[in-house]
Formats: C-alpha cells, structure tokens, sequence
C-alpha cells in the first residue's frame, strides 16, 4: 500500500499508537522530572507507587494530567480465588481515606458514580461496583436517630453511557451532584493499560478526576473538580488494551524503533480495536466485590459498629 509522505508523517507519530491511562506507565525518564515526585513502598502482600505531578509543563512530559496518584499493584486478580479479598480491600480503604484526608469529614455528602456500559463486560466495573455501594443519604434525611451516627451522606448513580442515554455522562453527574449537594464525587470506571502485564493486575486511585471513554478513544466531558465544581477522586482497574497499542509495546520491547508505512498503516487501523482478558467477567465481579468494600468500609463501617 502507497502512503502519501503527510499521512505517513501522521500515522508515524509513535506516541498516538501508545494509549494509557495508568500514571505508573508513564515515560521511563519521567522519573527525572522535576514536577514529578514518585514515592514506590509496600503495605503487605502489596507493592505501592505515588505519583504527584504539581505542574503543567510535567503534566505534559509524564503524559498524566496533574495530581495525586496511588497506584496498587495486584497481580492476583487474575485468579480471585486466591485473592485474599477482604486484605486488598481494606489497603484500598486506607488509601482512599489518605487520598480523601481533610475533604471527607462526618456530615460530608459523597456522590459515588459507576461510570461505564453495564452491558460490555470489560467495561463494567463502575455499574458492578455502584450496585453494591451502601447508599445512606436517605437514612440521613429521613431518621434523627441515624443522622447522630454521623455517618457521611453517601448518594449512588450508575449513569450509563451517552449511546444509551443521549446525555453527556458528565452533565448527568454535575445533575446529580448538585441534587445530592455532593461535597465530593468518587467515580469507578474501567481503564486502559499500555502493557499486558498491567492488565486487570492493577488499583489506581487518583484526584485528578476522569475522562469517560477515552480508555477507547471516545473522548468526552472530563468528570474534574473544574468540570464539577467540587474534588473527583477516581479509582480504576485497567481492564483493556487497545490493539495498536498492545503491538506497538511488544515490538518496543522486542528492540524494534523504526516502523515502515505498512506496519503504520497496521496501526493506525487497529487504534479503535481492543482486547481484554479472557476471564474479564469473573475478574470484573472480584474487582467489584473488592471497590464497592473499600468504599463501603471508608464512609459507612460506622453502621456495623456496636
């Protein structure tokens, strides 16, 4: 196949077959970046890695929009039956209290949102975990006797995606927020990885807010504090890979540096293509037993307390 040089040009910027939205996947040299703090620990079982980006210029080197980044590292996902669940959720629990220190306090009020497609697999961890998110908000209004447990006001919305419902996912949330008089938003929602290794293997926590689908290249209204008008804290389990990215990463990896126009072409045309784990189902259900229980043991345990 002939490629006019200008497309050849386009389609020869590496960096767009390269798609993540994992902060610990940035660059290599981001590491050497002044506005890029990293801070790599282990908590258990468990490897940890912090990443805070505090500016524009490191925001655009490290590829990761600015703000905090816990990533956990969790191999075992990938057999849940080996997974000790209630261990990993209670280290999600402990990040997303530290994540969320000084916003969350008593009487806050906390709008959860499952983002994604409940009917796509791959793309169900916000609705599966949404679901099983304890919704208190309403005990709140309706029982004094509730209210004096000072228990945070925790509202649930699974809002779908814009296909199903013709609304910009981000403009049904602001909706909501403002009707639950949110001081803060946690929103769940599927990610993509660049490598296979990070595939389902993965917890992010972050407070830079979220984009709904651009994990498969459709891009739409960020979920942020500036979009939002209060803090966003996102968490996200990385569970597909788009097909460019998924070659372009092995054949760096395998040494290769320089693509001819038919591999280019390859390429460009596998961008809207991607790829999830074979037992997405059963892993998108353990991913949700586990986030739904962090999120329930950060805000309501006070409702099991004797």
């Amino acid at each position: 196949m002939k490629i006019s040089q200008a497309k050849f040009t386009e389609m020869h910027n590496f960096r767009s077959y390269s798609h993540t939205d994992l902060a610990c996947e940035a660059p290599a040299n981001a590491r050497n970046i002044s506005g890029a703090v990293f801070n790599d620990y282990r908590a258990g079982d468990f490897d940890i890695s912090e990443l805070t980006v505090s500016d524009e210029s490191s925001s655009r080197s490290c590829g990761v929009a600015q703000g905090r980044y816990i990533t956990v590292y969790c191999n075992e996902l990938t057999s849940p039956e080996t997974l000790s669940q209630d261990t990993l959720s209670a280290l999600v629990c402990s990040l997303l209290k530290k994540i969320t220190e000084g916003l969350v306090k008593n009487d806050a009020k906390i709008l959860v949102a499952g983002l994604g497609n409940r009917s796509l697999t791959a793309d169900s961890i916000g609705s599966r975990t949404a679901d099983r998110v304890i919704a208190t908000a309403h005990l709140n209004r309706s029982s004094k006797e509730f209210a004096s447990l000072g228990i945070p006001s925790v509202s649930v919305i699974s809002p779908g995606v814009s296909s199903q419902t013709g609304m910009e996912t981000a403009d049904i949330i602001k909706s909501a927020a403002k009707c639950a008089n949110a001081d803060i938003i946690i929103a769940i929602d599927a990610l993509a990885a660049k490598g296979t290794e990070r595939l389902c293997t993965t917890v992010q926590i972050s407070d830079s807010g979220i984009s709904p689908g651009s994990g498969i290249g459709n891009h739409r209204t960020a979920i942020t504090k500036e979009t939002m008008g209060v803090p966003v804290i996102a968490i996200g389990i990385p569970t597909v890979i788009s097909c460019a990215t998924l070659v372009y990463d092995s054949l760096e990896k395998a040494g290769t540096t320089e693509i001819d126009s038919s591999l280019a072409d390859v390429l460009h045309r596998s961008r809207s293509l991607f790829v999830s784990h074979g037992e997405s189902d059963t892993i998108c259900d353990c991913a949700a037993d586990i986030l739904s229980s962090a999120i329930n043991m950060a805000f309501t345990s006070g409702m099991f307390q004797s």
